[in-house]
């Protein structure tokens, strides 16, 4: 007795359930649903001389990098950065992100430092 047969929408749709239609085709076109990468960056000055700007990325693929520019940063991490800047002067902060595919987002942030006790 022969097995029975599969129509042609369920061999696709088995094939797509499975995995196997991206036999061969390279992650990044397997993937090209995932969201685009992207970076909220928001910085706040504390006062003291001392500011903090805090990261959200969105999108892309995990684990991600970060490149901080624009003042004097005392501490980076992925999605946090702290440090130390001069009272009444205004700054441009900038983020690069990079993920584990290779994909770049950058997020300006803007804040005038505050002098003065911290907040």
């Amino acid at each position: 007795m022969a097995e029975p047969r599969l129509s042609s929408w369920r061999v696709v749709a088995a094939a797509l359930a499975s995995g196997a239609a991206f036999a061969g085709l390279p992650a990044s076109a397997a993937m090209a649903d995932t969201a685009a990468l992207s970076g909220d960056v928001i910085c706040v000055p504390q006062g003291a001389s001392i500011f903090e700007c805090l990261l959200r990325i969105t999108g892309g693929t995990a684990p991600y990098s970060t490149a901080w520019s624009g003042a004097t940063f005392t501490e980076t991490f992925t999605t946090a950065a702290l440090g130390r800047c001069t009272p009444a002067k205004a700054y441009r902060v900038s983020v690069i992100i990079t993920d584990a595919a290779g994909a770049q987002a950058a997020d300006p942030a803007y804040f005038i430092c505050k002098g003065g006790p911290p907040v």
